[in-house]
């Protein structure tokens, strides 16, 4: 079935419209609301079209490249890498986003580019081409309905269009992870807490790609901190959406404030995943004190 994701959806043909999709996509793939536009047309802006923290607390300034010819040269982006030497404050990460398709080219001569950069303790370079600008902003239909109001998701569970497509109801199935899920006491501030941990093995078994945007721990009505996500194999934690068919690891993070239970008590409950469309997907899970 054809989703948003995978659907061939089309650029923008004005450069001020691609910097506010742009943003819009950041912000949910680092969940970072504080990304700002730099400037206006006519003022110098040393390449920096968006700035702002990313997911890691790194400073970050993108170039948005809106190319009709569909391709990027090199020569390119290494110009808008010497203009971004001069922002303010100095950068410490710097991203190309572009309407051009994705090249494996490309791709390898920006990474050679970044490490000989960062040996030299300058800024790393990235690039996002379209199917990556694409895929982040399919990951909440809200910022997907501000840039394209001609195709809308529903959070009651319809996506709409002139093909007449239904999203499913079910979207994730979530396994706790053996030992995954424990709790200990902390503190929260100055103030003693139950941070507790939970960790699940969870399959997109639909064809879209889905966000798991909230947790809640049913027990204790406890929202999650954080929510993480990672790849199996991989122990770098991040926020993406889950692509169809394919299996991640969430790890939610809550804490409880003043503490309800007493240390070496295990904690039974229920935890809540909620992804973009309104779906919700409980599981149950007992979580030993550590």
């Amino acid at each position: 079935m054809p989703t948003l994701s995978t659907m061939n959806v089309p650029p923008p043909t004005s450069w001020d419209e691609f910097e506010e999709i742009t943003r819009s996509a950041l912000i949910l793939r680092w969940s970072s609301p504080d990304l700002e536009r730099n400037g206006r047309s006519g003022q110098a802006q040393h390449g920096v079209d968006v700035y702002g923290d990313d997911h890691l607390g790194r400073l970050t300034g993108v170039q948005c490249k809106l190319v009709s010819s569909g391709e990027l040269s090199m020569d390119v982006v290494e110009a808008e890498v010497r203009k971004a030497e001069g922002f303010e404050p100095h950068l410490q990460s710097y991203f190309i986003a572009t309407t051009a398709r994705r090249d494996a080219r490309l791709q390898r001569e920006v990474r050679l580019l970044s490490k000989d950069r960062v040996a030299q303790g300058a800024f790393g370079v990235g690039i996002l081409f379209w199917e990556d600008i694409v895929q982040d902003l399919t990951g909440d239909p809200d910022e997907f309905a501000k840039h394209y109001p001609q195709l809308t998701l529903g959070l009651g569970g319809a996506f709409r269009n002139d093909a007449g497509v239904n999203i499913p109801s079910k979207t994730l199935v979530m396994l706790p992870v053996d030992r995954g899920c424990w709790w200990h006491m902390g503190v929260r501030g100055k103030e003693p807490a139950m941070q507790i941990v939970a960790e699940f093995r969870v399959t997109n078994v639909s064809d879209w790609f889905i966000h798991p945007h909230s947790a809640l721990l049913t027990k204790l009505c406890a929202a999650a901190s954080h929510i993480f996500m990672r790849w199996p194999d991989d122990n770098r934690a991040s926020f993406f959406p889950i692509p169809p068919r394919e299996t991640v690891v969430v790890m939610c993070d809550f804490w409880v404030v003043p503490p309800v239970l007493a240390k070496n008590e295990p904690l039974e409950s229920s935890v809540v995943l909620t992804d973009q469309l309104g779906n919700r997907h409980e599981v149950a899970v007992r979580m030993p004190y550590r």
